[in-house]
Formats: structure tokens, sequence, C-alpha cells
């Protein structure tokens, strides 16, 4: 079996083929398939894997061979034996464990702070050098912090 990425831009680039060698347009392709028009879209760039339904309204409205139909069929059997469910990726991974880590480190922190940039305090130009660019300005940078406690 080959790569996924590989089955998918085959399988887009023989649909979009086939459509053009039948001189169709995506929007006849797609009345003579029965389904619309951004779903054959989505077929040709690869955003969507076809059904084996799907594949044989295409083909019968592109009149392909029985050969290219069969060759069709495999890809997308591929692709849907290959494709994982992107949950059960994450709660294999520890999603679940790191999402209550986070929620703890976030539950205990006392102080959170940000960074504001050196900015002239006339203009509000941000300044990157000793130089100012107006007088009276503050020093160049300056903390804050904020508590959730106080």
């Amino acid at each position: 079996m080959s790569s996924p990425v590989l089955c998918a831009d085959r399988l887009s680039a023989t649909l979009r083929q086939l459509r053009q060698r039948a001189n169709l347009s995506g929007i006849e392709a797609a009345r003579r398939a029965g389904m619309s028009q951004a779903t054959v879209s989505r077929f040709e760039t690869g955003k969507r894997v076809p059904t084996e339904d799907d594949i044989r309204a295409l083909c019968e409205a592109y009149r392909a061979t029985p050969e290219v139909l069969q060759g069709l069929l495999r890809i997308a059997d591929d692709l849907r034996a290959g494709a994982t469910s992107t949950r059960t990726v994450l709660h294999h991974h520890g999603a679940p464990s790191m999402q209550a880590r986070i929620g703890r480190i976030e539950a205990n922190s006392a102080q959170i702070r940000s960074f504001t940039p050196p900015s002239c305090s006339v203009c509000s130009k941000p300044t990157t050098t000793p130089e100012r660019c107006c007088p009276a300005d503050l020093p160049a940078g300056s903390w804050t912090r904020w508590s959730p406690h106080a």
C-alpha cells in the first residue's frame, strides 16, 4: 500500500482527469452523478475521500472503463483503511492527561506576567533603541503583574 498522501493525490488527480477527458464541467459532472459541484471539487482536490457509491456514480458519468473503476475503488479502500480518527490518536497519546496537567498548573498559578515592549509614552510608537522619539518618555520596557488572588 502506498502512502496515504500519494493515494489521495492519485485518486483526486484521476477523478479530475476523467472529468476533463469526458469534457464535463464540475457542475455538469455533479449533476450527472447526483451530487453537488462542491462535493466533486472536494473529491478532486483531495479534501474528501469519496465513498464507493460516489466513485461508481462519477465513473458512470465519465464513462470510465471497469478497470479504472476498480482501480479507484481500491485506492479509496486503501485510504479508508489507513485513516484513523483524530479523537483516537489524541486519546492514545495522552491528551486528556496533558489537559489535566495544564489545568492544575493554571489553578496553582499565583501570578501571570506579561511584558510590554518599550514604546514612547507620548506617541505610543514602538522603540527599539535608547533614543526616544518624544521627550518625557518612560524607561525602556515595563513589567506588569497581575495576581488572581489580589
